[in-house]
């Protein structure tokens, strides 16, 4: 199981300290690093219909201002 933080994002990295694979050398477990990737439901959910349908974010998000820089 892993909590994943509020706000978190497709793309975002987590890092799961000494979960990864033991080096049989040390003994010494790694980092398990897992990447996020969201999905949305497959059936459609009427709640979640409506709620998309009104909602107005409060801060404007350009997904492509950073590949300009």
């Amino acid at each position: 199981k892993v909590t994943v933080p509020k706000w978190s994002n497709t793309g975002t990295t987590l890092r799961l300290r000494e979960r990864g694979i033991r080096n049989h050398k040390t003994g010494q477990r790694g980092h398990q690093l897992i990447t996020l990737k969201i999905v949305l439901p497959a059936a459609e959910e009427p709640e979640l219909v409506a709620f998309l349908e009104t909602w107005e974010p409060k801060n404007r998000l350009d997904p492509r201002k950073e590949m300009l820089t």
